[in-house]
């Protein structure tokens, strides 16, 4: 017993070598107001907020990393030069591949589960509906919107985005993709993977 307490005191905390630390927790301020800002003094706060968010990004990246080589090598993007971002990666390093799979499943299941493009998973509504006036006609107007909705999604490649963020999600926590206007499918959208976007949060921790 006494063997055994002197080697627990002579342990050193091993939290302190990990590169993943958490940032200290800093006092959020509401997001300022650039409208009359100069050109010179918005590029300045454009800068300042890049670079924190880069440096949070920074943290992060050795453990997404280690995720993208023994997990997906597709997955992740990091200081990788663009020529050899077209060849694949070597798989035989993973030895078991259960994560891997793993990843697949749970990003199948939440589209499937979440935005089935086969069944119906979205409805519009307003609060207080009941109680305003012809409630039906309102109904009927928004029953007629949500069905251009889902004619939207089915001609662009929203479903496409959703699958890879849910696996992005199973993988590194996170995931991305942008929508933009397209003029022959309304809409479309792009696909990132972790290392080619820094996100931030504003002072009520929702990301922006």
């Amino acid at each position: 017993g006494a063997f055994l307490l002197d080697k627990k005191e002579k342990m050193k905390d091993s939290s302190q070598l990990y590169t993943t630390q958490n940032p200290p927790v800093t006092q959020k301020t509401p997001p300022p107001d650039v409208k009359n800002w100069s050109r010179q003094a918005k590029k300045k706060e454009f800068d300042k907020r890049f670079t924190n968010v880069k440096s949070a990004h920074l943290l992060w990246r050795p453990a997404m990393e280690e995720l993208s080589r023994w997990i997906n090598p597709l997955r992740g993007v990091f200081d990788t030069p663009p020529s050899k971002r077209s060849m694949l990666p070597d798989y035989r390093i993973i030895l078991d591949d259960h994560a891997t799979q793993a990843t697949k499943t749970l990003s199948s299941g939440l589209s499937s589960g979440m935005t089935s493009q086969t069944m119906p998973w979205l409805r519009l509504n307003i609060d207080g509906m009941e109680d305003m006036q012809n409630p039906s006609d309102i109904r009927a107007w928004l029953d007629s919107c949500q069905a251009r909705i889902y004619d939207m999604l089915d001609k662009s490649n929203l479903y496409f985005c959703l699958n890879n963020c849910y696996e992005e999600l199973g993988l590194f926590g996170t995931g991305a993709f942008i929508v933009l206007e397209d003029y022959e499918d309304f809409v479309r959208g792009t696909s990132f993977t972790a290392g080619e976007y820094y996100i931030a949060c504003d002072n009520k921790g929702r990301v922006n």
